[in-house]
């Protein structure tokens, strides 16, 4: 049987020189985890989706990818992992960080 990825979007963190990275306790690396929190009275875009690590403001989802996201996260849905795919410090800030985000499985693992 055919089975769906669950690859959703991914992106360069948008923002990123403007925030608060390098307050993290440890660098961003491969790998880790970021939190997502909707930023709806954003001035600049209230359709806003923040990236966190570490509890600390990293940057954005990209406005041009964040319609789906910020829409199921404002309504509670929070089915999505965000992860850390690629760090690289010598791109130009805005490319540095990019992000996968998938779907999680919600379906039971014993179903076929």
């Amino acid at each position: 049987m055919y089975e769906f990825s669950r690859h959703l979007l991914d992106f360069c963190v948008a923002g990123y020189t403007y925030w608060d990275a390098t307050d993290c306790q440890k660098p961003l690396q491969v790998g880790m985890a970021l939190d997502m929190k909707v930023e709806p009275d954003n001035p600049y875009d209230p359709r806003a989706v923040a990236l966190y690590s570490q509890g600390v403001h990293i940057g954005y989802i990209p406005s041009r990818c964040n319609i789906h996201v910020q829409q199921l996260l404002y309504f509670g849905h929070d089915v999505f992992t965000a992860t850390i795919t690629s760090v690289n410090p010598q791109a130009p800030l805005e490319q540095q960080i990019h992000v996968t985000i998938r779907l999680e499985d919600a379906r039971d693992s014993s179903q076929p």
